[in-house]
């Protein structure tokens, strides 16, 4: 891509158990696209590596003990500077 769009973008991914599929999902998110892009997971207690996996990309990670995805999201949208859904 020629240009960048000027904006800043964050991608939410909810997560609980995903060390198989995170690693290659954020792998496949492009970056050249905005001027800023955060990748940021809300995970749900996972017990296996999917917040070491997510540092170990640069994702933000953020602990949610409860289990809902739709409390994930909504947890999600409350952290971001601004909120276009």
């Amino acid at each position: 891509m020629a240009d960048k769009l000027p904006v800043s973008v964050t991608i939410i991914l909810p997560t609980r158990n995903e060390e198989e599929a995170l690693g290659p999902t954020v792998d496949a998110i492009p970056r050249d696209w905005c001027d800023e892009l955060e990748i940021m997971i809300v995970d749900g207690n996972s017990t296996d590596r999917t917040r070491e996996i997510a540092l170990e990309k640069g994702v933000r990670v953020h602990l949610e003990p409860r289990r809902a995805m739709a409390e994930h999201t909504e947890l999600a949208s409350s952290l971001l500077k601004e909120t276009l859904l």
